[in-house]
């Protein structure tokens, strides 16, 4: 009986200890396989990077080439280079030149630089010129890692411009860096992207305005003298010297000077799909100056006719309704154009 208590006992023991040594030996493969398990997670996991950029120039900004110029730092921390973050495409660009790149681990961050110069293409929309505001855009994206792989996190704090940066004729209003994903409707051959694929974008917006008042003075400053030519070539009236040919002779130069005034405008700012306000300006003093034109001829007509009162009752009347709707709506135009850029 003794003996039957012994191995009673003695199987017991051995249950326990098999469950012990089952339970350690459950405990080691989970403490071991977790951390793999969680390694595999994060590598399936984008790097996420912190991009900024410093603008250090813009120049050459033409409106008939349609571009601007820039020149710009590029950074970005990553806790890999795995990734290579730096080999970026400007979407926009023109021409790309780069340099300075380099790579620095600091406090565990993969620190890299880099500098580009480039020229990029933009759409100038001259419809309120010169009152315009522009949004000059730079679009980066990398060369070939997608949002499975790279992911922007924008600088927004260190990312700049700079306050020597001085542009003939605009002033700088803003300035914006974000991120955005686009996807494209083709994986460009990738066997594991099956319905596209998607890039993390980043966007650099420069907000610039035009110095309106002193380009608007160049620009309209010789059509308004020609309209107030035109306007007191009214208060020439016919006598017993005939003004008939000074005023239309004044009237032509008048409008000779508005057609150098819009061609010289076209020149500048090229051929646009509509018209821009001192398209309108001009095409509204050329209109005024061929009322003139058609009143002179008629007053003459009238005068010679033996009908001097009626002749200085058009002139009069023509040249007073034809001044103040010419007037307010070249100040309803201006103003209009101005608050709305």
């Amino acid at each position: 009986m003794y003996f039957s208590y012994i191995m009673n006992y003695s199987v017991l023991w051995n249950r326990a200890t098999f469950r012990f040594f089952l339970l350690l030996l459950l405990l080691i493969t989970i403490l071991f396989i977790q951390p793999q398990i969680a390694r595999a997670e994060t590598s399936k996991l984008p790097e996420k990077c912190s991009f900024g950029v410093f603008i250090s120039s813009l120049h050459d900004l033409s409106l008939l080439d349609k571009s601007f110029g820039a020149n710009f730092w590029l950074w970005s921390h990553c806790n890999s280079q795995d990734t290579e973050p730096l080999k970026i495409d400007i979407l926009n660009a023109k021409s790309v030149e780069t340099s300075a790149e380099a790579t620095d681990e600091k406090a565990n961050i993969y620190w890299s630089q880099l500098k580009v110069n480039t020229v990029l293409r933009h759409n100038w929309n001259v419809k309120n010129f010169p009152f315009d505001r522009h949004k000059l855009v730079i679009e980066c994206e990398h060369s070939f890692s997608d949002v499975n792989k790279l992911v922007y996190v924008v600088d927004k704090k260190n990312s700049k411009y700079s306050d020597q940066i001085q542009l003939e004729g605009f002033r700088i209003t803003g300035f914006e860096i974000q991120e955005k994903k686009y996807h494209y409707p083709t994986n460009f051959g990738d066997p594991q992207q099956s319905d596209g694929s998607t890039y993390s974008r980043l966007l650099i917006t420069i907000k610039i305005a035009r110095n309106g008042l002193t380009e608007f003075f160049k620009f309209s400053s010789s059509t308004y003298i020609a309209f107030a030519l035109s306007f007191l070539s009214f208060f020439m009236n016919f006598g017993p010297t005939d003004m008939y040919g000074t005023r239309i002779s004044l009237l032509v130069g008048c409008l000779f000077a508005v057609v150098l005034n819009l061609q010289a405008s076209e020149s500048l700012l090229g051929r646009t799909n509509g018209l821009t306000l001192i398209d309108i300006i001009n095409i509204s003093t050329l209109l005024y100056i061929s009322i003139a034109v058609a009143v002179t001829s008629a007053a003459h007509f009238y005068f010679c006719n033996g009908r001097e009162k009626f002749s200085r009752l058009v002139n009069r009347l023509i040249c007073n309704l034809s001044s103040i709707i010419f007037i307010v709506a070249n100040a309803i135009m201006i103003c209009s154009s101005a608050l709305s850029s």
